[in-house]
């Protein structure tokens, strides 16, 4: 007979074995049990005892936990790995194979220490998870997270086990660590199986208590961040309405996850209040419930255009992050989130640097999400700054971190930001597509700011290609539904490129103005430098139309001196430039309008396309109107311009007429 440890290496490096149930082996393996059998019977009773008992771990156990649970000295465990029964690892971690601990199982069924190993080890693991919970709220959140990727399987073990005999509360005191692991790494289906089914054991036990509520509110939760938003918030409001007492964390929890959802679908009203009162009743500056509910109202103010409150709130709990020490993924929320609020301020450079460093947290531990989240905005920064190749492989990364782990919204934010980079390199159909692609899933999870925004890159797709009647009506679907859930910063937005619409299609410039005008009010009161900059662009182009020459330059001019032109966004620098060209020509200033062509046509296709459409015609014409000597001389001096330092000196011009 072979002795055991050769039977061990030959199972051990048998793919067909890894997964092999001892109980279920072909009848040719039925040797393995004998000579395990055997083996048995060459160990002590003291070893004997040891093995059995540490066949209750799954995937690997510490010494520590050895010693506490089935009573294993250092002597024991290493006995039992020369008589390769177990593996020690060089980080000092203990293995046994799936096969051996099968036979320990049986072995350790109907052994008197049972029920006190169970117990034990039910002990160890909450006692750990409670000490990796104060971790996982703190800088010490990766170390965390790698302990307890080793410890999942023991974790989930005795969770199932608890669940199995009705030890509620057992498995309640493992809710929150599980919860803040699957949110934290992204593996939000994984996690709302587990707590779904907990959910459903207490349901059939007809035990709907304030465990049961946690369960299924995490689970909801974790659905929501997948865009299944009406079974989310049925949960949720199911929850209000039981006859339940909660207390005040389980209340902001509840606060949290509605103010969370009815953000995403656009009723922002509701979403702050119940943002507003779980605040209220959230003092604990360390839970991580008090930043996650301050930032997301700082969003929700974001979202609402109220930047300046906005700044505010993430101002504060960014200071109160330093002072508390949050976690690495919750200063990652409030980076990204700031970042987004001070993008839309006009800080374009600040913004980027907040995304950067939230993508940098995001690695350790590993945030698949926010590693995807900021990578689009990172990508958005690029985009404006007309750096298209960047923009679309990080918004290709980040897209198949949303498929990854299922993240509906995310795809469908990725899937539009590709769209755009697609109308940028001139491809319509395909940008069409992945517009018609968000939309559609954007309309099945009931996201109407998505929705908007969808909408309204198609409107942007058909302008590009001049059809502007479709356009026009998309946008006057794209205004409705801004105007019904808040969105001030985007209505704006949609006002002004109505406007330009109306304008390029020769509409009333009266009609036209009047949108752009309350766009600009908008952008005024918000303190939003990209709306602020758009509007006067718009009102520039109205001017133009109606031969008001100085009034025109005095639009693009507030433009290019709203936009840093080493920032961003590119496409409504060169608008302006391309404005004041206009006027050039229009006043015999040939050299000037040449020069300022010749600058903006340096620049890659935007997503902007008449742009380049007028700006080429226009080369054209200047090319044919003016001598051959002097075009090339003045297209061979523009080659050393600074665009900044253009920018610069054109501001100091006085306008002509």
């Amino acid at each position: 007979m072979l002795p055991l440890e050769e039977i061990v290496d030959e199972i051990k490096n048998s793919l067909d074995f890894l997964e092999t149930d001892l109980r279920d082996v072909p009848e040719r393996h039925r040797s393995l049990r004998a000579v395990a059998d055997y083996s048995w019977n060459l160990l002590n009773e003291d070893e004997q005892e040891i093995f059995i008992k540490l066949s209750i771990f799954r995937n690997g156990f510490e010494r520590e936990a050895a010693q506490k649970i089935a009573g294993a000295s250092l002597r024991n465990l290493t006995n039992l790995v020369n008589k390769s029964l177990i593996v020690r690892e060089p980080t000092g971690r203990y293995y046994m194979h799936k096969l051996l601990r099968q036979y320990g199982e049986d072995r350790f069924a109907d052994h008197d220490s049972n029920m006190d190993t169970h117990m034990a080890f039910a002990d160890y693991y909450i006692a750990l998870t409670q000490k990796l919970f104060e971790s996982l709220q703190s800088s010490k959140e990766a170390s965390a997270i790698k302990l307890l990727d080793l410890e999942l399987d023991n974790i989930r073990y005795l969770w199932r086990k608890g669940q199995a005999y009705g030890k509620y509360e057992k498995v309640d005191q493992l809710q929150d660590v599980l919860f803040y692991y699957y949110l934290t790494t992204a593996k939000f289906t994984e996690g709302a199986e587990v707590f779904a089914g907990l959910a459903e054991a207490m349901a059939k036990d007809n035990q709907r208590d304030a465990i049961y509520w946690r369960a299924i509110l995490r689970y909801a939760m974790l659905i929501g961040r997948q865009g299944q938003y009406d079974e989310a918030l049925t949960i949720a409001h199911d929850a209000l309405e039981s006859d339940f007492a909660f207390n005040d964390l389980d209340r902001s929890a509840i606060d949290l996850i509605i103010g969370n959802l009815m953000m995403s679908i656009g009723n922002y009203e509701a979403s702050e209040e119940a943002l507003t009162h779980g605040i209220t009743l959230m003092e604990d500056e360390a839970f991580w419930y008090y930043p996650a509910l301050h930032s997301s109202l700082g969003y929700l103010k974001f979202l609402q255009g109220d930047l300046r409150t906005a700044r505010a709130i993430y101002e504060d709990i960014t200071a109160t992050a330093e002072k508390v020490s949050y976690a690495p993924t919750t200063v990652a929320n409030l980076k990204n989130n700031f970042g987004e609020v001070l993008q839309k301020l006009g800080d374009y450079n600040r913004a980027k640097t907040l995304y950067e460093e939230s993508l940098e947290l995001s690695y350790d531990p590993y945030n698949p999400r926010w590693i995807a989240v900021t990578k689009l905005n990172i990508a958005g920064i690029h985009f404006l700054q007309a750096n298209y190749q960047q923009a679309r492989d990080l918004l290709e990364e980040g897209h198949n971190l949303y498929c990854e782990i299922g993240d509906r919204w995310g795809i469908a934010h990725a899937l539009s930001n590709l769209g755009n980079v697609a109308i940028a390199s001139g491809d319509h159909e395909l940008a069409s597509r992945k517009f018609n692609d968000a939309l559609t899933i954007r309309r099945e999870i009931g996201e109407k700011r998505g929705i908007a925004d969808s909408l309204s890159d198609l409107a942007n797709c058909a302008m590009s290609v001049g059809d502007l009647n479709t356009a026009k009506r998309y946008m006057s679907e794209v205004i409705q539904i801004r105007r019904e859930i808040g969105d001030r910063l985007g209505m704006a937005e949609a006002l002004n490129r109505e406007g330009v619409n109306l304008l390029l299609s020769g509409d009333d410039v009266n009609e036209a103005r009047a949108l752009i005008l309350e766009a600009l009010e908008i952008g005024e009161a918000s303190g939003s430098s990209f709306v602020y900059a758009q509007s006067n662009a718009a009102l520039g182009e109205a001017a133009l139309i109606e031969g008001k020459y100085n009034e025109a330059t005095d639009y693009f001019k507030r433009v290019l001196r709203e936009l840093d032109a080493d920032e961003a966004p590119l496409p409504m620098i060169l608008w302006a430039l391309l404005g004041i060209a206009r006027i050039k020509v229009e006043h015999g200033d040939y050299t000037s309008a040449l020069q300022m062509v010749t600058l903006i046509l340096r620049y890659p296709r935007n997503y902007i396309a008449i742009i380049e459409q007028r700006a080429t015609e226009m080369l054209d014409m200047l090319t044919q109107q003016m001598p051959e000597n002097d075009v090339q001389s003045t297209m061979t001096a523009t080659k050393s311009l600074i665009l900044r330092h253009y920018i610069r000196d054109l501001l100091t011009e006085q306008s002509t007429v």
